[in-house]
């Protein structure tokens, strides 16, 4: 079990979130405290960016983290969006159809 470490920032249009490592079962908690933590504090109208450039592995426990914090963070008029998906995130979100959710950059939708 390699494990995800978080490490959490801020850019001048919001939180960032660094995830490096393995986004499963067993690391999902880490990340949906994280989630709930940054779009709790983001302020509205402004995005949390999740940065999964250093992540080698995420299963459906992953995405259902990052769909439910999209959700949690319309309710705060908030958005939540996947920067720089390593591979295997963005062949991830390709075939489950939520590149347009995720990363509303990559089909020009919102």
């Amino acid at each position: 079990m390699t494990g995800l470490s978080v490490t959490r920032g801020s850019l001048a249009r919001g939180p960032v979130l660094f995830l490096d490592g393995e986004v499963d079962l067993y690391s999902v908690p880490a990340l949906t405290d994280a989630l709930e933590d940054a779009v709790d504090l983001c302020p509205p109208g402004r995005p949390v960016t999740v940065d999964m450039a250093r992540v080698g592995f995420c299963d459906s426990s992953g995405l259902n983290a990052l769909l439910r914090a999209r959700a949690r963070a319309t309710e705060r008029s908030v958005v939540v969006r996947v920067a720089s998906p390593s591979p295997q995130v963005a062949r991830l979100l390709k075939v489950t159809a939520t590149a347009g959710l995720l990363m509303p950059t990559a089909d020009g939708g919102g």
